[in-house]
């Protein structure tokens, strides 16, 4: 029977593509997944408290995604990687006025961009890993 979640990571923080316990360099990524989720339901009006139900919401079913394809991570991560994407939301909502002067969209895009090549060198990584594991 396969596993749900990994057997619990040995290091609390880990710095590198493979998960920590509660935050690794997947973690930048879920974090700029919810500013960016933020920006977004800033820029269409919603409010504070339903945004952070929302992006809590789909930060879940993201990790549920996760499980159901077998991408596996320890359940404190996971958890970890909801509450940061919800972090994210909300951290943009209450730093919205002191960013107003600039463009939201141009936020958005530097934003975007960096997460993107995060993902990138994440989704780079994971793979090899995968296709090194399959050779063993």
């Amino acid at each position: 029977m396969r596993r749900i979640f990994e057997q619990r990571a040995p290091e609390i923080i880990h710095f590198g593509w493979e998960h920590g316990r509660f935050l690794d360099y997947w973690s930048f990524i879920h974090f700029l997944t919810g500013t960016l989720l933020g920006i977004v339901a800033v820029s269409v009006g919603i409010a504070p408290w339903t945004t952070l139900l929302c992006v809590a919401g789909i930060a879940t079913l993201y990790e549920v995604l996760e499980i159901m394809l077998r991408v596996s991570e320890d359940a404190e991560n996971v958890l970890f990687d909801i509450i940061l994407t919800t972090a994210g939301a909300v951290f943009i909502q209450y730093s919205i006025d002191t960013i107003a002067s600039i463009n939201i969209v141009w936020i958005f895009i530097g934003i975007g961009l960096i997460n993107l090549f995060l993902l990138s060198l994440g989704w780079r990584h994971y793979l090899k890993k995968k296709l090194h594991d399959a050779q063993k």
